[in-house]
């Protein structure tokens, strides 16, 4: 795709599977395979999410997954529901990822991220990527 990718810098918060570094500094770089995102702290890999796995991104996390996700009771409880129901003002970007579990199920993973820089650009950005991994033209 490009020969440098884009990247802004952000706040993991929660979501991602054994990821215990909640609230830390990253980078988040779209890959011409998916989104990936490092510590910038400790300068190092944290995981990677590729492009045929995310089923939705959002900027209103607040509003779109309240009713979205929380009717299906994966947030209730969890610290993604506190976030849910923090503070309304906050700068909040999430990434829904589809995967499967050892039993074969479908699972539903939200991953949050906070005061991403150009929220807006990095939604454009992922949208045209997951448009393309979908084979969608517009």
């Amino acid at each position: 795709m490009n020969k440098y990718p884009m990247w802004v810098y952000g706040r993991y918060m929660y979501g991602y599977p054994n990821i215990k570094n909640n609230n830390t500094e990253v980078r988040i770089v779209l890959e011409d395979d998916g989104l990936v995102i490092y510590n910038i702290l400790h300068n190092e890999f944290l995981f990677k999410i590729p492009y045929e796995d995310i089923e939705n991104v959002s900027l209103d996390i607040k509003n779109e997954w309240d009713g979205w996700k929380m009717m299906e009771g994966l947030l209730i409880a969890s610290p993604i529901g506190m976030l849910l129901h923090g503070k309304r003002d906050e700068n909040l970007f999430g990434v829904i990822v589809k995967r499967m579990d050892k039993n074969g199920n479908s699972i539903i993973i939200p991953v949050i991220f906070k005061d991403v820089q150009k929220p807006l650009l990095l939604k454009e950005e992922l949208d045209l990527r997951l448009n393309k991994e979908r084979g969608i033209n517009i």
